[in-house]
């Protein structure tokens, strides 16, 4: 035996190789969340796009009243969107700068936590211990809440602002192809 395979760290090989196995386990189970959410939106985005539209706008009490074709979901996700523009500042611009799927990722961890109390707990999703590792930005803007609907409507402006850079940046990778 070489001086080489003895002086190998094995130990610490086998360690980093577990830790790599959980890893890639976590991911695949990440994967699939992430399937599931995306097949959903995908699945809705037909019905759901005509009534969010690309500009945001709160409705009035009387306008929401009067609202027949949108879902309560879906006036509840418009205003969060215009929530996050109006108090927090995510402007369409700001939302430009984020060209990674940071939105998407921190939108599927809302709805994840938002799945249900076993799946929050076993996936150490609860509001209480800090963000998932998916979390694309720094851990003190990770704001779940115990109410479900309520990351279900951040999770749903999420996809919408997200949606809404894709769609703001096809154009701007087409111009550049032209040139």
């Amino acid at each position: 035996m070489s001086d080489f395979i003895r002086k190998m760290p094995w130990d610490e090989l086998a360690k980093e190789n577990a830790n790599l196995l959980a890893e890639n386990e976590w991911l695949r189970e990440r994967n699939r969340w992430l399937e599931l959410f995306l097949k959903t939106v995908n699945e809705k985005s037909s019905e759901l796009l005509p009534r969010i539209g690309s500009q945001y706008k709160r409705p009035s009490t009387e306008e929401a009243e009067g609202e027949t074709n949108a879902s309560e979901g879906v006036r509840r996700i418009a205003a969060e969107r215009q929530r996050q523009i109006e108090e927090e500042g995510w402007t369409a611009e700001h939302d430009d700068e984020h060209t990674l799927g940071e939105m998407a990722d921190a939108a599927a961890c809302y709805a994840t936590i938002a799945a249900d109390i076993c799946n929050d707990i076993c996936h150490g999703l609860s509001p209480t211990l800090g963000p998932p590792q998916q979390w694309p930005w720094n851990a003190g803007w990770w704001k779940p809440s115990a109410d479900r609907i309520r990351n279900l409507e951040k999770a749903g402006a999420l996809i919408a602002a997200e949606i809404d850079r894709l769609e703001r940046a096809v154009p701007r990778i087409e111009e550049a192809e032209d040139e």
